[in-house]
This record gives C-alpha cells, structure tokens and sequence, in this order.
C-alpha cells in the first residue's frame, strides 16, 4: 500500500456508456423539443437503433422513402409511457448525416411536434 492508503491497484467498475460526462461543447444540438417528462426513462434498443435509416441529403436519395423506412422502424420500438410521436421525435435527428443534420440544428424556430418535423 502507498501512503494514501491504495493498493495499486485499478478498481473494476464498470460504468454505463450514458453515465460518462459528455462536453456540452460535443453534444449536437437540436431544435427538436420533446414533451417528455423527466421521471420517464427512454432507452432504446441498440438493435432498434442500428437499423435506423441514413440520410444525406443527396441528389438521388428520396426524402419520402426514408421516412417511410423511419416510420417502420419506430413501429417497432415501444415503450412505456412514451407515445409514438415521442419516439419518432426522440429519434429521428439520428437519422440525418452531413449537411441534413447541420441543417436541422440551424433552424431558426422550435420543433415541438411530430408533425412540425414532418
């Protein structure tokens, strides 16, 4: 033992990837504001999440494909007190790559519907 009373040793504790601190200077930021109340837990599955559709933006990509694949995906994933609305809203700025998501967080007004998004 040291001085200060430690073994040397290094303790095996593992910790959730979510309990790590996060920068507030590398969290995306997103104009998309969810309703959802602080006591309900939403943790998707690492399978739902992985199957969630890509977009660019570019030329040959179809916006209203895309959608559809997303619509498909979040009828997959349900969660208790969280209305489908919320999942679409909770994940769909994971779903835009490049200049579609820098896109997304420049927007100059608040989204706080399903329906303001679509």
């Amino acid at each position: 033992m040291d001085p200060e009373g430690s073994t040397g040793q290094i303790e095996n504790n593992p910790m959730a990837m979510k309990n790590h601190y996060i920068p507030d200077s590398f969290q995306r930021a997103s104009n998309i504001r969810v309703p959802l109340a602080p006591t309900v837990k939403f943790e998707i599955n690492p399978e739902n999440f992985q199957m969630l559709p890509n977009f660019h933006g570019l030329p040959l990509e179809e916006p209203h494909q895309h959608l559809e694949k997303f619509h498909m995906v979040c009828d997959l994933v349900n969660l208790p007190q969280v209305t489908p609305e919320i999942i679409k809203m909770k994940l769909f700025p994971h779903t835009l790559r490049d200049k579609v998501s820098l896109w997304l967080s420049t927007l100059d007004r608040e989204l706080t519907s399903w329906k303001d998004i679509e």
